[in-house]
């Protein structure tokens, strides 16, 4: 679908206010009547109405409570709050946008409210040699791990590895997008973490190439999912 086919029906950080105005968003989640946007400069949290206005920053950088370094994903709560996921932890805040909780320790790549926990993936610290794997597991809402659902060998692409990335809860478990060794894939899980399907996706750009000063510069293949983000309406998948 194009975007004149869906339709504007609003724009974000164009105006003048400085919190407003985004650098490289990130995730983007609905809580209510309002649109949070993740962003790679803090404040990290955008907070707008339907309408692209905006409301407030929230989340600033740094290592105190509600705090963060490198963010990474957002996903919302049951009683309208949000959860901020980043390099050294989990933030949790309510539905009036005040700090509840952190969990630290870890390195989440995303975090979830699901199958009775928090569903977070797990990912391990840089280091050397073979890529170790990213363990989906479920926590308590305090931090406490009490089973890993999945583990996934990320994949390494020029001296680079890559984890899984986007989580998106469903009626009967969870969808992830393992950036495994074994292929592009969407992963349908139960809530016991059996594997319940797969959904292929075909990477993008290969092949391709543009025409940059003059030079012919190949396209290489974009990392799934591609802008960004992995979302559920009803029963479809957003990609």
């Amino acid at each position: 679908l194009t975007l004149e086919q869906i339709g504007v029906r609003a724009t974000f950080g164009f105006r003048e206010s400085r919190q407003e105005i985004l650098a490289k968003p990130l995730d983007a989640r609905f809580s209510g009547n309002r649109i949070l946007v993740l962003d790679a400069a803090p404040p990290w949290i955008r907070i707008f109405d339907r309408q692209g206005t905006f409301l407030r920053g929230l989340s600033a950088s740094g290592d105190g409570p509600g705090e963060a370094r490198r963010p990474l994903a957002l996903a919302g709560t049951r009683d309208g709050g949000v959860l901020l996921s980043h390099a050294t932890g989990i933030e949790r805040f309510d539905a009036e946008w005040a700090h509840v909780r952190s969990i630290r320790g870890v390195r989440a790549s995303g975090a979830i409210e699901a199958c009775g926990g928090l569903l977070t993936l797990i990912e391990p610290l840089a280091g050397r040699g073979e890529p170790i794997s990213t363990t989906l597991v479920r926590m308590s809402l305090e931090g406490t791990v009490s089973d890993t659902l999945m583990a996934v060998v990320p994949a390494r692409r020029r001296n680079r590895i890559y984890h899984p990335w986007f989580v998106q809860a469903t009626t009967t478990g969870v969808v992830f997008y393992p950036e495994a060794e074994n292929g592009h894939r969407l992963v349908d899980l139960n809530c016991d973490g059996r594997i319940q399907g797969e959904i292929p996706v075909p990477t993008l750009g290969r092949g391709d190439s543009i025409i940059i000063r003059g030079q012919r510069t190949g396209i290489a293949s974009p990392r799934p999912p591609y802008p960004a983000g992995l979302g559920r309406v009803q029963n479809r998948l957003l990609w």
